[in-house]
């Protein structure tokens, strides 16, 4: 980097060489040579620091796809890799918005970029499907987003254009349903190969996220703690932060679990036989409780856990919803055994770093008697009503085929009120009698009522309301009695 003279018209002018991530560029510094100087100080200085523009980022005559590189370079965030693959692979793949100049991008090009992503397609075992989900056009959007906004920032663009009409993109995504406790029993069992057992206790009895668990050590079990033991969960994966927690040097919020008896008896075995028994050593307090199969040293990753999981799903015969759904059964379980909601929140969720967050230090035994109340064998006989119904009009059920609770488990030939008696026995009390001798007319259309939904009057009729009790009527010195609804004066005399 230098200055460097240039004669122009019978005067000097100077220009300064950046150099810049192997690239030289050139800027104009005028007739002043100190000015000139200040600017190459000053240029120095942003190099060493990461904060160097080149003049054509300045400028705004740089693309979409330009723009990118150096925005993903200077992206530092705990999911930068994976935003950026996503970006590249279905946003800037499209040659017409990745070659698009950023100071030309307007809000219909957003909207068109939106579409092009729900039309793309992918082949799955021979049939067609979406490549691209809501929630994952969403996150793309929104990385978008945030790439724009710092080109706003450093004045590379005079405004933000990456806006969408309301309701544009859905970014709630697909309910995950929880395992019943047939299915938990299930992966729970000998059913799985005891190399992926332990994984799937600690996910089941513990509400961990997938990460949390492979990132567990010896170290965190706590087995002296009464009444129950405890596990600390201060990290995830390789001692990465937890989620919601700062990246270094910040607040760390991280959750004290109560290990639950059945949970301690299998945690005592692996520690005594099954760990040696798979990885041909004794552990160490240092050592990952699950660690990776082909090394002992290393926890297990996104990927190697979701595989696990698929093979174990299959072993135990149960219909994989996702990983994450056990933390869907651990809570839906747990409360079901406790009225303490906040309780079970404590154990499954980091601290949100509110007011009251500071103020409430939890006691151990609250926490541990909401473990204590958790059972998945609670609903090994129980029979959702919505079971009934889809067994009546036979479509179809959300057990497993051939389990009990599922139409497949109903007897040949049954159909209508006498599947349904099949399926749970115990609902014959409180079913009509007509239905439960096989007449369903007049019964089903009550179910398919259920459940009814609470009486609520419309935002025109709230609004109506609102303004007669802001304006009642005329007030005189003598006062009369006035229906706030109708505004009519009841006749003297009314009693």
């Amino acid at each position: 980097m230098a200055v460097v003279p240039r004669k122009s018209k019978g005067k000097i002018v100077y220009r300064v060489a950046v150099l810049h991530q192997g690239k030289q560029y050139w800027e104009p510094a005028g007739n002043d040579r100190r000015e000139a100087d200040r600017l190459d100080a000053r240029r120095k200085r942003e190099v060493a620091l990461g904060t160097y523009v080149p003049p054509q980022a300045r400028s705004g005559g740089i693309t979409i796809r330009a723009y990118a590189e150096r925005f993903f370079a200077a992206r530092k965030n705990r999911n930068a890799d994976s935003e950026q693959t996503q970006v590249e692979r279905h946003a800037l793949a499209l040659d017409w918005f990745g070659s698009l100049r950023i100071d030309d991008a307007r809000p219909p090009h957003f909207l068109q970029l939106v579409r092009e992503l729900r039309s793309k397609t992918k082949t799955v075992d021979g049939k067609e499907k979406r490549a691209l989900s809501e929630k994952s056009i969403a996150n793309v959007l929104g990385t978008i987003r945030t790439l724009f906004g710092e080109a706003h920032f450093n004045e590379v663009i005079p405004g933000n254009p990456c806006v969408l009409p309301r309701k544009t993109l859905k970014r709630r995504g697909r309910a995950r349903a929880p395992y019943n406790g047939r299915e938990v029993l299930a992966l729970l069992s000998e059913r799985v190969d005891v190399t992926r057992r332990v994984f799937l206790w600690l996910a089941f009895f513990s509400g961990m996220r997938e990460g949390e668990i492979c990132g567990r050590r010896w170290r965190d079990w706590i087995r002296d703690s009464k009444p129950l033991g405890a596990l600390l969960c201060t990290s995830q994966y390789d001692d990465q932060p937890l989620k919601g927690d700062e990246e270094e040097g910040g607040d760390t919020r991280p959750r004290v679990i109560p290990v639950h008896p059945e949970l301690a008896a299998t945690l005592d075995w692996w520690w005594r036989e099954g760990w040696e028994l798979v990885h041909s050593r004794r552990p160490t307090d240092d050592d990952f409780i699950f660690p990776s199969r082909s090394d002992s040293n290393s926890n297990h990753t996104k990927s190697s856990a979701y595989k696990l999981w698929r093979k174990a799903c299959d072993e135990a015969g149960v219909t994989n919803h996702s990983l994450h759904s056990t933390r869907h059964t651990f809570t839906t379980f747990a409360r079901r055994g406790t009225p303490r909601t906040d309780a079970v929140e404590a154990i499954t969720h980091n601290k949100r770093g509110e007011m009251v967050d500071y103020y409430n230090h939890w006691l151990w035994t609250p926490l541990c008697e909401a473990i204590l109340a958790l059972s998945y064998r609670a609903d090994a006989d129980e029979h959702h009503p919505l079971t009934v119904v889809k067994a009546k009009r036979g479509d179809g059920s959300s057990g497993a085929p051939g389990e009990s609770g599922s139409p497949a488990a109903a007897a040949p030939g049954a159909s209508g009120a006498s599947a349904a008696v099949a399926l749970a026995p115990e609902l014959v009390s409180c079913l009509p009698l007509a239905a439960a001798s096989g007449d369903w007319e007049g019964f089903g259309p009550a179910i398919k009522k259920l459940p009814e939904p609470l009486p609520r009057i419309s935002k025109q009729q709230d609004l109506w309301w609102r303004r007669r009790e802001l304006n009642p009527g005329p007030r005189g010195f003598r006062s009369a009695f006035v229906h706030v609804r109708s505004r009519i004066t009841q006749p003297t005399g009314f009693a």
